[in-house]
């Protein structure tokens, strides 16, 4: 998520400023000592983050103005909540393939979700595959207004058409590669590589757990 606001905002005083908050809250993680302190963080931190939407997006016919969901009240919304759906789904198949047990989790178990494994992993992936596609597909002019509907009730949704461009992109990042750990991997097999990490930590066949970090 931070890599994200570097890479898109100019070096203005106030987005450094915002950049730093954001620097300030990982750096805090060490020294946590609850999970409600830890998801406290994380809930400031995503404020922070969802706060230059707008700023890097630099559209007007695309207004982020703030997370909804349950329904998303927006385009920007409406695709973040779909993105997050299908990532969801692809790391629980992976899981399901591994010896890990979905419904056992770390951060998202105090959730009343069964499955909440799958969002403790989506969490890491959801800047780089799922925000970051979500404003390439703006800046690019990839997905129009023309793309969304409005329920009577406020809901935003990608129509069939605008469900067939995200998908379709969506599709193209998964297959697309990029050297991690000095070998290439596709962005879908980097999510089962780190579902593996994950369980080869857990099976104490490994020392260490280093998460996968883009640094754009």
């Amino acid at each position: 998520a931070l890599y994200n606001l570097i890479a898109y905002l100019d070096p203005n005083y106030f987005y450094i400023v915002l950049i730093r908050k954001l620097e300030d809250s990982v750096e805090m993680v060490p020294d946590i000592e609850t999970m409600n302190e830890l998801m406290l963080i994380e809930a400031n931190a995503k404020q922070i983050y969802y706060k230059m939407f707008d700023v890097v997006l630099e559209n007007e016919a695309f207004k982020f103005q703030k997370r909804t969901k349950n329904p998303p009240q927006n385009e920007v919304n409406a695709m973040l909540s779909y993105g997050y759906t299908l990532l969801y789904g692809l790391i629980l198949s992976i899981l399901d393939r591994s010896s890990l047990f979905p419904q056992i989790s770390f951060i998202h178990s105090l959730s009343k979700n069964s499955d909440s494994l799958q969002y403790d992993l989506a969490d890491i992936f959801k800047p780089v595959y799922i925000d970051r596609m979500v404003l390439r597909l703006i800046r690019k002019k990839q997905i129009k207004q023309s793309h969304f509907q409005y329920k009577t009730d406020g809901r935003c949704y990608l129509s069939k058409e605008g469900t067939k461009v995200f998908i379709e992109e969506y599709n193209t990042l998964l297959q697309s590669t990029i050297v991690y750990s000095k070998r290439n991997y596709s962005y879908r097999s980097i999510l089962s590589k780190e579902v593996h990490r994950l369980s080869e930590y857990i099976k104490d066949k490994s020392n260490t757990l280093d998460f996968f970090v883009m640094k754009w």
